[in-house]
């Protein structure tokens, strides 16, 4: 729990700076010129952002990946017997697909039916693929937001530099 705040309290803060330190760049960089104090000013933010965004795209390419490797199990053959004695492959075929496959035992076709425990292992399966589904989606509009946010200070702080003021008197 406490890592949760933690890690909310880090985005704030680092965003804000980040935000701010884009915008102040662009700003003062469309007011004063190309100096290197602007300049710098607006590249630290423009870095703030890009590691953010960089962070968010790793998590969402790493759990596409690990979806992509949990289902890239060859299938079962569906409908055929599994070799005789073979009952363990067909309680891995329904943990890992859901399906229910045929396989012999001692001469005899049977259709496996699953145990409780098979069950619950094939919950425990659909589960975690459900998570690692919504953390890469999570994950890839996070990294959209960052960069969206970057945009938006880069442009406010060019607006902001040549937005008219009126002569004072």
């Amino acid at each position: 729990m406490s890592a949760d705040w933690l890690e909310f309290a880090l985005n704030v803060i680092g965003g804000s700076m980040a935000f701010l330190c884009l915008f102040e760049g662009v700003r003062r960089l469309g007011v004063q010129g190309w100096k290197r104090g602007p300049l710098l000013t607006a590249l630290l933010g423009l870095a703030f952002f890009g590691a953010y965004g960089a962070f968010a795209w790793w998590r969402h390419v790493d759990a596409s990946e690990t979806l992509a490797l949990r289902y890239a199990r060859p299938a079962p053959a569906q409908g055929a017997a599994q070799p005789a004695g073979d009952a363990s492959r067909a309680r891995d075929a329904f943990v890992a697909s859901g399906l229910m496959t045929h396989y012999v035992e001692r001469g005899e076709k049977k259709a496996y039916a699953p145990t409780q425990e098979d069950v619950r292992r094939r919950e425990r399966m659909v589960a975690y693929s459900s998570y690692l589904v919504a953390t890469a989606r999570a994950s890839q509009f996070e990294s959209a937001l960052w960069a969206i946010l970057a945009l938006i200070a880069a442009l406010a702080g060019f607006l902001f530099a040549h937005e008219k003021t009126r002569p004072s008197g």
